[in-house]
């Protein structure tokens, strides 16, 4: 097994293995959750505040992760709660996908390997659009 710079041990497992640990977790009493980092695809974005006249769209990124049906923006400085923005990102396809929705205000990365600048949100999705 391979072992990782923080002396982890990372392990391959299937799809359907990762569902019947989870579903073995579910039970349990304690705070447990499966890492799915590395399924994960961390993409460069625009987003685009519809809502303000004066602010032009910037860049962010935003990880594309298989089983989250919302997408998480990461950002090098806080964002403030907005009602309605357009997230605009090229799928690994090579398609363009647009996502409408509300955005969360975002908060500081929680993991320690996270660069003190990080700041990590949610969209809320209330339309997609792919072309």
């Amino acid at each position: 097994m391979p072992i990782n710079k923080d002396r982890r041990v990372d392990v391959a497992m299937s799809e359907e293995t990762l569902a019947r640990a989870e579903e073995m977790c579910s039970g349990l009493s304690l705070s447990v959750t499966i890492e799915k980092r590395g399924q994960s695809l961390v993409v460069p974005a625009m987003l685009d505040d519809l809502q303000s006249m004066d602010q032009q769209a910037e860049s962010v990124e935003v990880v594309l992760t298989p089983d989250h049906p919302w997408p998480t923006v990461l950002t090098r400085h806080p964002l403030p709660d907005r009602a309605q923005v357009l997230l605009v990102y090229r799928r690994p396809d090579g398609g363009t996908h647009k996502v409408l929705g509300r955005l969360e205000a975002s908060r500081p990365g929680l993991r320690d390997e996270d660069p003190a600048d990080l700041f990590v949100t949610t969209l809320n999705v209330e339309r997609e659009i792919d072309d």
